[in-house]
């Protein structure tokens, strides 16, 4: 930090003749003379950017420094990365031959009689097919789903279980047990049996009165 410090006088006395400059950096504690005569004459061409008659300047006595004209020395990152820059390649330096699989040492050989071998362990380990799904979840089906009785509108006897005899009020599946699927259906085809005529709004037929239910309409099912 003291260095740095010491350093500050000589960047702020650029504009300064060069003695003043000199006897800046011979100010510097701990430096010997061949670090002060090289200091010195960095501060003489740091000081002949703004003087350009001098081309350059001779180094001190003492000091071995190759002597650069200031005005053409190009520090860019982009002109020192230009030769710097590894030369293109052109069609002669590449080695065909390497660039050729068949006759790479990497290359992969393909044994047919592997493959069927392998395919033979792995038929074995392979899972059954008709296999039931341990976890399938056994859901409640109703009676209408379990033996899979088919709907229709014109079915008056069947839809008519469904039908209070009193009001003509469909049933809800707190009374009848159904699943919510085959409620909505046989909601469905009874107000369409209805709009077309074959079931009265009201009341229920008289001569399906008698018919025996599926399920006790005095009984809750939920």
């Amino acid at each position: 930090m003291a260095a740095l410090g010491a350093f500050r006088p000589v960047r702020r006395g650029l504009m300064r003749p060069p003695t003043t400059l000199i006897s800046n950096v011979n100010a510097f504690l701990g430096l010997n003379r061949t670090k002060a005569l090289y200091l010195a004459h960095a501060e003489k061409v740091c000081y002949s950017l703004f003087r350009p008659s001098e081309a350059y300047i001779k180094p001190p006595e003492g000091l071995s420094l190759t002597p650069t004209p200031v005005r053409h020395v190009n520090t860019s990152s982009v002109e020192l990365a230009r030769f710097q820059r590894p030369p293109a390649l052109t069609a002669d330096d590449v080695d065909w031959s390497k660039m050729d699989s068949l006759n790479s040492s990497h290359k992969h050989s393909f044994d047919p009689n592997l493959v069927e071998r392998l395919f033979d362990t792995m038929e074995n380990d392979m899972p059954v097919s008709d296999m039931p799904d341990p976890f399938e979840k056994n859901y409640k089906r109703c009676f209408l789903c379990r033996h899979d009785v088919y709907l229709d509108h014109k079915n008056v006897r069947l839809l008519s279980q469904f039908v209070s005899p009193h009001t003509g009020r469909i049933y809800g599946r707190a009374i009848t047990g159904l699943c919510i699927p085959m409620q909505k259906r046989v909601a469905l085809l009874i107000k369409r049996a209805r709009m077309s005529g074959y079931m009265p709004f009201i009341f229920k037929d008289p001569k399906y009165l008698y018919d025996p239910q599926p399920y006790d309409a005095m009984t809750k099912k939920f």
